[in-house]
């Protein structure tokens, strides 16, 4: 297949106005962007058309999938996407509109939607942030999601809507990507390798800025290739107002147009083409600057993280080195291809630099700096795959110019990892991301050293009771997403302690959980479907009974239903297994 601007002009499938190199008017006439002349991309009707087509159905698919996902674990709250934390908190008008913290520590995603609702610093915001100036650097998603947020007249950005920004950006991205496929007649299927990679779908899940970043990213490369000024120079500021090291693809845009050697076809004036590449930099700066000021605190000081650079490809080596010397395969398969990604791009680049237009030349010193990443972003496999997704958009931009068959396979690997790992983490071990059940993902703090412990229980023996035990659970929710939504219901049981030693709350050695085992009793063999436990929250001596709140798992209506509680601790295990006294079961309808 033909590469450059001769590909551009025979290619079989366009429509605009292509003309034999000899007979182009002036403007087609211009010196080629590198070595090699870039493809014509303004524009080919029919392929801009599947492109447009094909990021609409892959917006629809992944609005439909996150809303699936939001009902299936989060109770219907697409807040709790974010993960955030009691380390952090929210702000108090976030708090006051009844969004509240479900996990310990919380999660990134968590910051960025806290700034869409203060996008200048002037409330709570920088109170809840881990690092002000850094988080604040990012302010690009956030504007767009809090600026659309308050157009259409709310006083805080629903959650929901910074999650549709998201999955809107990655979905044009994903067109661009269909589009450049097209207009070089390969297989655009490849596109996949980046949509469905564990780091987009990662990103997307937790409302992190990784997907919309590299589909800016995506969208900024085609108006590069294209030659377009006026649509770069949007791109690239909201570009490095979300991810600020794309910097290094700015700077060098702004250096080869300084050198006269990038050709723009819609800005004629030297003076005018370097003022322009010179903006997207000098707003990252001035916004800097501002949040300089008004924090109070050196942006540069902001990124002295222990562990995030070293030096190029040693934190890989030793990351992959690691997880496959230890047998941590859950971390090493996505290292390995992330890696894999990472040195075919970096050779093809290499290898084809003479060939590559100035839009990809520019982009090597990011994949370097990628490179050179540390250990804090390796030994993280969700955090190496996000950071790395670029080098999935460099290699599908490189395939016109390299034929290596190695360049399709990783990239079509991408694809394969991120659907099986996902699939594996959302379906097949799914819980629920609620406040209630906190304890079961990440722990509770211990008891202190003095606190009384439990005794190990030989002959563990209980009474069990559910107390508000009724034939028919009634579900809040009702409505077309019925079929995956889930949902936890407070629920009174009575424990008796029937042995001769006494209960001891808390998280400590020899804990003791209440528990129930969840089965969908509609079949003729019960069905598993999920276990849930509590900590005893208080002490029950011999003979006497506490009633404990656990939270009741409701899921599809119309469907019956069985629950088994019990008492678990570590040793002997579930009490009910010693003697099925030692439960209680309990059948009911949802509703």
């Amino acid at each position: 297949m033909k590469t450059g601007s001769e590909s551009a002009t025979t290619h079989p499938r366009a429509t605009g106005p292509h003309f034999p190199l000899a007979h182009r008017p002036a403007e087609a006439a211009e010196p080629s962007l590198a070595p090699s002349a870039a493809p014509h991309l303004w524009f080919e009707r029919a392929a801009l058309v599947k492109a447009v087509a094909a990021g609409i159905v892959a917006w629809i698919v992944l609005e439909l999938l996150f809303l699936a996902f939001v009902h299936r674990d989060l109770e219907g709250d697409a807040h709790r996407a974010f993960l955030p934390g009691d380390a952090l908190g929210v702000g108090l008008r976030e708090a006051a509109a009844g969004y509240r913290p479900v996990s310990q520590i919380g999660y990134d995603g968590q910051l960025y939607y806290t700034i869409s609702n203060d996008l200048l610093g002037w409330y709570d915001a920088a109170a809840h942030l881990d690092n002000v100036v850094y988080r604040y650097q990012r302010i690009g998603i956030p504007a767009l999601a809090g600026g659309l947020a308050t157009l259409l007249g709310y006083d805080l950005t629903p959650p929901m809507l910074f999650h549709t920004l998201n999955l809107g950006l990655t979905a044009a991205g994903f067109g661009g990507l269909v589009y450049w496929l097209l207009i070089h007649q390969l297989r655009t299927a490849l596109a996949l390798g980046w949509l469905l990679s564990i780091g987009t779908l990662q990103s997307l899940c937790r409302g992190l800025l990784d997907a919309p970043a590299d589909a800016l990213f995506v969208l900024m490369m085609l108006a590069l290739l294209a030659r377009r000024l006026w649509v770069y120079l949007p791109l690239a500021v909201l570009l490095l107002l979300t991810r600020e090291m794309y910097a290094l693809v700015a700077a060098g845009v702004f250096v080869v147009t300084a050198c006269q050697r990038f050709p723009w076809r819609d800005v004629s004036g030297y003076w005018q083409r370097v003022a322009l590449t010179a903006a997207p930099g000098a707003v990252m700066l001035g916004w800097m600057l501002y949040l300089s000021l008004h924090f109070d605190q050196s942006p540069f000081a902001s990124r002295e993280a222990p562990g995030f650079t070293s030096y190029p490809f040693y934190a890989m080596y030793k990351a992959v080195a690691g997880f496959v010397a230890t047998g941590n395969w859950t971390q090493a398969w996505p290292a390995v291809a992330t890696a894999a990604m990472l040195l075919v791009a970096i050779v093809g680049l290499a290898a084809n630099v003479r060939r590559l237009p100035w839009a990809l030349v520019c982009a090597i010193p990011y994949v370097l700096m990628c490179a050179s990443l540390g250990p804090a972003q390796w030994l993280e496999y969700q955090g190496s795959t996000r950071i790395m997704n670029v080098s999935i958009v460099l290699g599908l931009l490189l395939m016109p110019f390299d034929k290596s068959i190695f360049l399709p396979a990783v990239v079509a690997l991408q694809a394969l990892l991120g659907v099986t790992l996902t699939a594996e983490t959302r379906l097949a071990s799914s819980v629920i991301v609620a406040r209630e059940l906190v304890h079961e993902r990440e722990g509770i703090p211990l008891l202190p050293p003095e606190a009384p412990t439990n005794s190990l229980l030989n002959e563990p023996r209980c009474r069990i009771a559910w107390i508000d035990a009724a034939p028919v659970c009634r579900r809040r929710y009702d409505g077309i997403w019925n079929a995956v939504h889930r949902e936890l219901r407070p629920v009174a049981v009575a424990v008796t302690n029937l042995t001769d030693v006494t209960w001891h709350p808390g998280h400590a050695p020899r804990e003791i959980w209440l528990q129930y085992r969840l089965y969908d009793a509609s079949y003729q063999s019960p069905r598993f479907l999920a276990r849930h436990a509590v900590l005893l929250d208080q002490e029950i001596p011999p003979g006497e009974t506490r009633t404990i709140t656990t939270y009741l798992e409701l899921r599809r209506p119309g469907r019956k239903y069985a629950v088994e509680f019990t008492l678990w601790q570590e040793g002997p295990g579930a009490f009910d297994e010693h003697d099925p006294q030692n439960g209680g079961r309990y059948e009911f309808r949802v509703e």
